[in-house]
């Protein structure tokens, strides 16, 4: 059986040593290289529809030296009276689209599609994705009076993550 050497095993199996004093100068300017490509890719954005265009305004705020690729999937609005497994679909399509165009990152700007999807797509693709939520927990928190209000879609209104959201602001304010 043949022997392979560290340098061989590392090379093979993308092991690099932990220090940067092992490091060669070649992995350090790929990496940078790499690294300098994804800060020039776009962050992506999705929605059903429009309504992502204030989320998208407010990245650009934020953000304003990132660049963006915004999709608003108006064919097929509204999903808040789609099924799970429909949302899901829907939004591995637009994700998709968004990867294809070079995003290094996904915002899911869609209540409905974040609730029903955002777990599935996490798990399919390499991208990092941020969905939104109903702010349920800051606005517990805030609340004098133990009332809160949440705009959202039947479907959204359904979810079991709402559920478990205003499950937990039942159960953090009885503490």
């Amino acid at each position: 059986m043949e022997q392979l050497s560290s340098e061989e095993v590392r090379e093979t199996h993308n092991v690099y040593p932990a220090r940067d004093a092992e490091r060669s100068q070649h992995a350090f300017d790929t990496e940078r290289i790499e690294a300098a490509g994804k800060t020039e890719a776009p962050i992506g954005v999705f929605d059903s529809g429009v309504g992502g265009l204030s989320v998208l305004s407010a990245l650009r705020q934020e953000l304003p030296h990132e660049n963006y690729v915004y999709f608003g999937d108006t064919a097929h609005c509204p999903y808040g009276m789609r099924s799970d497994a429909e949302i899901i679909e829907l939004s591995s399509r637009g994700s998709q689209f968004l990867i294809e165009q070079g995003a290094k990152l996904i915002v899911l700007a869609c209540n409905t599609a974040s609730q029903a999807a955002l777990t599935t797509l996490r798990a399919t693709f390499s991208v990092p994705f941020v969905g939104v939520v109903p702010a349920v927990k800051p606005a517990a928190r805030a609340t004098k009076k133990g009332r809160i209000g949440v705009a959202a879609t039947n479907q959204a209104s359904k979810a079991l993550y709402l559920r478990q959201l205003i499950e937990w602001r039942t159960r953090w304010t009885r503490s």
